[in-house]
């Protein structure tokens, strides 16, 4: 049975991306560009901007980050972890 359109093209995206992976823990390097993140201010749940000034103590930032990133960060906290449990056997 073949996949449907959507389920095939993200199939076929991350098996490139676990090349890339591989690649990266092989040369021990990262691309910057993975740290990179775009902050947003939100204002914080139960604060009031009607009516008086808004002041920076208002808002919280969140950081939306790449989702590859993200991916390749839990991947990396699993192989680390793996590691560090069989050096202690």
């Amino acid at each position: 049975m073949t996949q449907s359109w959507p389920g095939r093209y993200y199939t076929e995206h991350l098996q490139s991306t676990w090349r890339v992976f591989n690649c990266m823990v092989k040369l021990g390097h990262v691309p910057a560009s993975f740290g990179q993140s775009y902050t947003v201010p939100l204002l914080k749940t139960g604060s009031n901007a009607h009516g008086k000034s808004v002041t920076v103590n208002d808002f919280r930032g969140i950081s939306i980050s790449p989702v590859i990133s993200k991916i390749f960060e839990h991947c990396t906290v699993v192989l680390c972890t793996t590691i560090v449990i069989l050096l202690q056997i």
